[in-house]
């Protein structure tokens, strides 16, 4: 039996329709649940049916968030859970941004943008959520998408990367870089774990791919991107 599967003796029908009609009930302004423990909450949040949109869990800490993201990635898979950490190390007061949570956190914003139906919970804690979000509005107005086959001239996208502040490098290894040869554009993107190899055709873009840092080749064929 897989985690899953267990999960429906754990989330009985009336358990879950309990806590659909409170979701439901706009006079319910808190609801408490008790008698969870270890695991308990996140195999409860994995197998609970949200609403329209995902269910926003708030840890203590981001350790706290981390067993959670876990467990609940576990039990319900990769791509119905996200983590939203603070951006910056150890605090925000000390000013040090943290790439690798910069680009958790704004891959979170790109999932909530498209409105995608695989999320179905976000873990945080509050530091992560003291932090300013840009507007929906901003995000799109800063954020490049680029199809295969589209027309597309490359100078144009180099000076857009320019101006959203990216630099010019000879080899992309961290997000806010590009580096351009030839018909060639790696862009390594704050939303996505690996950078993009777009190759362009004259003023099409004929192909676009993911990018292995480490060995710098092609690697997966992409339909469309989002920088």
């Amino acid at each position: 039996m897989t985690l899953s599967e267990s999960g429906k003796y754990f989330l009985t029908p009336a358990r879950r329709e309990a806590f659909r009609s409170l979701l439901g009930d706009k006079s319910c302004r808190r609801m408490s649940l008790t008698g969870l423990v270890g695991s308990a909450p996140a195999m409860f949040f994995a197998m609970v049916e949200g609403g329209k949109s995902p269910l926003l869990i708030i840890a203590n800490d981001i350790t706290e968030a981390g067993y959670i993201y876990n467990d609940i990635r576990n039990i319900a898979g990769e791509e119905s859970v996200a983590v939203f950490p603070s951006g910056y190390k150890r605090d925000i007061k000390y000013g040090q941004v943290d790439p690798p949570s910069q680009m958790l956190r704004a891959d979170v914003l790109e999932r909530l943008r498209s409105s995608s139906r695989s999320l179905r919970c976000v873990v945080t804690c509050p530091e992560a959520l003291a932090e300013k979000v840009a507007e929906r509005k901003e995000l799109d107005d800063k954020t490049i998408r680029i199809k295969t086959g589209e027309k597309l001239v490359m100078s144009e996208v180099v000076a857009r990367l320019i101006d959203l502040g990216f630099d010019s490098v000879e080899y992309v290894y961290e997000p806010g870089q590009f580096a351009r040869r030839g018909s060639i554009l790696d862009v390594y993107s704050y939303a996505g774990e690996l950078p993009y190899r777009i190759d362009f055709f004259d003023n099409d873009v004929d192909t676009i791919r993911t990018l292995n840092v480490e060995t710098q080749l092609s690697e997966e064929k992409l339909a469309e991107i989002s920088i």
